[in-house]
């Protein structure tokens, strides 16, 4: 997990985990940490559409990732170009 174009996914709905008493879902260490590994790039599944630029993302960063990432209310998309 070192790469500089890192993406992670969680696909977690936050709300409906805690009803089910899984109220540490996502798990904040490890949310924290993929946080720092992806340079804030994590598409989540509970995130508003349009998915917000997270805080601390540059603006310049925001648009490369906005570039692979494309999202309706019932998907989103990220894609991988093979270099």
């Amino acid at each position: 997990m070192s790469h500089e174009d890192l993406v992670a996914m969680i696909p977690v709905d936050h709300e409906m985990a805690a009803k089910k008493g899984w109220d540490k879902m996502p798990f904040e260490p490890l949310l924290q940490r993929l946080e720092n590994k992806t340079a804030r790039r994590i598409m989540r599944l509970d995130d508003p559409h349009p998915k917000p630029k997270p805080a601390g993302m540059s603006q310049a960063e925001w648009k490369a990732f906005k570039k692979r990432f494309s999202e309706t209310e019932l998907h989103m998309q990220y894609t991988i170009l093979d270099q």
